[in-house]
């Protein structure tokens, strides 16, 4: 009867060439996931260098991988790790929608001819969760939606309000950042008189957040 080792995870060191290498491919060929390692030097350890990482697998053979850990990323070491195993007990992420009238996709510039950067927190964002974007008009909150990120919510119009409300009204979680002095928001200024815009994009911000809020509570 032929052994197998479906479901188990072999480590083979040396694994580039010779025993070590015939050992991991026969492993392999029993079913096993391997994982390989070589230092690629002399055989008394010169010349070579060591490359560690971590798989991961759960129940219904997802997987999760970080392909090495490197001393440039020791202060995310904890992060990185419980990252993998959130990925591997939670394979569905939750939803995210965010609805923002601030240009945290990236905007373009006239004056330089590109597009501007994407916030580094939608990346972070996107590792955990399934980023959603909505229309700062939209006049429905889709049910699947867990969290809804609103992010300076500035001129809503009615109907974005009264969806926002409904959302709530029936269990929803609403993350809400307010900021009436973003300096993100150069929506409407004078490029001759920046502070006069500035100005005017407080006032108009303190209003639209308390309209938010009203309908919240």
């Amino acid at each position: 009867m032929t052994i197998r080792f479906d479901g188990r995870v072999a480590i083979v060191t040396g694994a580039g060439n010779g025993l070590g290498r015939a050992h991991a491919l026969g492993l392999a060929g029993r079913g096993a996931k391997v994982v390989v390692n070589d230092f690629g030097g002399a055989r008394d350890g010169t010349g070579g260098s060591l490359y560690f990482g971590l798989a991961g697998t759960n129940s219904t053979d997802g997987r999760s991988v970080i392909p090495g850990f490197t001393p440039d990323r020791e202060e995310f070491l904890e992060y990185d790790v419980a990252k993998l195993i959130q990925d591997l007990a939670s394979p569905k992420k939750p939803i995210v929608g965010l609805v923002s009238t601030l240009p945290m996709q990236g905007q373009y510039n006239p004056m330089t001819g590109q597009m501007g950067e994407t916030w580094p927190i939608l990346s972070q964002l996107e590792q955990l969760f399934t980023l959603r974007t909505l229309t700062p008009d939209v006049d429905h909150i889709d049910k699947d939606v867990d969290v809804l990120m609103i992010v300076h919510p500035k001129n809503f119009p009615s109907k974005t309000l009264y969806a926002i409300d409904q959302f709530v009204m029936r269990g929803g979680k609403v993350l809400l950042f307010l900021d009436p002095d973003s300096g993100a928001d150069t929506n409407g200024q004078d490029q001759q008189n920046p502070f006069a815009g500035a100005a005017a994009n407080r006032w108009t911000s303190r209003s639209s957040a308390s309209s938010v809020r009203s309908g919240l509570w």
